[in-house]
């Protein structure tokens, strides 16, 4: 809270002259959330925000200043807008003012993206750090396959659109026939990886069977396609 009261300050002050002026002070900071369209490529940046606090301490405008991806500016100016300060005052008196709010996205971990977003939906631990080895697959007597493959739930973000997509992945079966580590084979529909990751997941597998005939680890492809309701 307190590196927005100086950066505030650093701006107005000097503009007030020997008006005694108040900087306005951040009492309800929201945070944006990391967009869902990064989560399969990570990366960090900024989005610094030109903002309109008014006498009541609320923002009432909002415009993008500099951005280093654009996929950060929406969550940030959603964020702005719940902001709630107690307003700048200027010989007393509260007063509209122009400030700037930066925000800093730092990108999640793998581990943190499927710990935040799946694992609580599926009920076990997803992405995993050190998987077992995979057998290949001339060495199988068995291959891995879905014990039921359904039809996918359409993402909320594609309704009203029409859209037909695919989503093509590969994953690791475990011997108890759990799903791991799901990644793209092509770099198309990458805003699609989490909803396709956690279809993948809420399935249950055969697992893959070794040359001893015991359940093993193994590298499954499938290809998510998610189309509109009918």
């Amino acid at each position: 809270m307190c590196r927005y009261l100086i950066l505030i300050s650093v701006i107005w002050a000097p503009l007030m002259g020997l008006a005694p002026f108040q900087p306005p002070v951040a009492v309800q900071p929201v945070m944006p959330r990391y967009p869902e369209q990064l989560m399969y490529d990570p990366v960090g940046g900024e989005v610094v925000l030109l903002v309109v606090i008014d006498e009541e301490g609320s923002v009432g405008f909002v415009d993008i200043e500099s951005a280093t991806h654009e996929a950060f500016e929406q969550n940030s100016i959603a964020a702005a807008y719940q902001w709630k300060f107690d307003p700048a005052y200027r010989n007393g008196e509260a007063v509209r003012i122009k400030t700037r709010i930066p925000f800093q996205f730092t990108p999640p971990t793998r581990y943190r993206i499927f710990q935040a977003n799946i694992n609580p939906l599926v009920g076990y631990e997803v992405w995993m750090e050190n998987p077992g080895n995979p057998v290949p697959g001339n060495q199988l007597t068995q291959k891995a396959r879905p014990v039921d493959w359904k039809r996918p739930p359409y993402p909320q973000s594609l309704e009203g659109t029409g859209l037909t997509l695919e989503v093509k992945m590969r994953f690791l079966v475990s011997p108890q026939g759990s799903m791991h580590n799901p990644t793209l084979i092509e770099p198309e529909n990458t805003g699609l990886y989490l909803e396709a990751a956690q279809f993948l997941a809420s399935l249950k597998y055969h697992p893959a069977r070794d040359s001893d005939g015991n359940p093993c680890w193994s590298l499954l492809q499938r290809v998510v396609r998610f189309q509109p309701p009918q």
